[in-house]
């Protein structure tokens, strides 16, 4: 948590600013650095009523995230997640929006597409090891069938969060949101997609996934 912390205060200034230059960030960011039990390792949220990416030391240090690179794709995940809320003024219902779970696809997505660009590079920190995206890119399709099948009959959960896993697998859902994400790209601007209302998102994401789920697996 040291290590991790020495980190985090090195880096937030250089994440602010890449994400000033290449973004157009046009407002403030607290970044919140503590130490909590059952915390995760990053949130976007608002602090003292400013927008603020909050930093979690413990549950950084056991996802073993406390390294610059790591800590780097964290910092400009939730930086990512917190321009989403400025452009969709959603900064008190952002949360709400995502206990749907196909807007938590679509917003996890987006932040994790707003990571690679503030990085210049697709950087996946969420990754235990180094075959974590090799495997979901080749398990795709099964991954969207097996999304598609628990939304009838059981919780998602287990598609995010380091507290989860599909077979060994965590955060898997950041993948299929990132492919959701470029999908769209084929027809929108990433402010368009920023803005997509709440049931366009359900309806595209949706078809996303049906179409994903079809595909042979490589």
């Amino acid at each position: 948590m040291q290590e991790a912390r020495d980190n985090v205060l090195g880096i937030c200034g250089q994440i602010y600013a890449g994400a000033s230059k290449k973004l157009g960030l046009d407002f403030d960011i607290v970044f919140v650095i503590y130490v909590g039990i059952g915390c995760g390792a990053g949130w976007a949220a608002t602090y003292d009523g400013q927008p603020a990416v909050l930093l979690g030391l413990g549950n950084v240090a056991e996802e073993k995230w406390h390294a610059k690179s790591k800590l780097k794709g964290l910092t400009s995940h939730e930086v990512g997640h917190l321009v989403h809320m400025k452009w969709r003024t959603e900064w008190e219902t952002s949360e709400k929006n995502e206990e749907d779970p196909m807007f938590r696809l679509y917003s996890g997505g987006f932040a994790g597409k707003y990571e690679h660009l503030i990085l210049g590079k697709e950087t996946w920190h969420m990754a235990k090891a180094k075959k974590w995206l090799s495997w979901c890119q080749q398990h795709g399709s099964w991954l969207a069938k097996e999304f598609l099948e628990r939304l009838e009959r059981a919780s998602v959960k287990d598609f995010f969060g380091s507290w989860f896993d599909i077979q060994g697998k965590s955060q898997t859902g950041y993948l299929l949101g990132h492919g959701f994400i470029r999908e769209l790209e084929k027809s929108y601007s990433l402010k368009e997609i920023a803005l997509l209302n709440v049931e366009k998102v359900k309806k595209l994401c949706e078809q996303y996934l049906v179409s994903l789920a079809d595909r042979t697996a490589g």
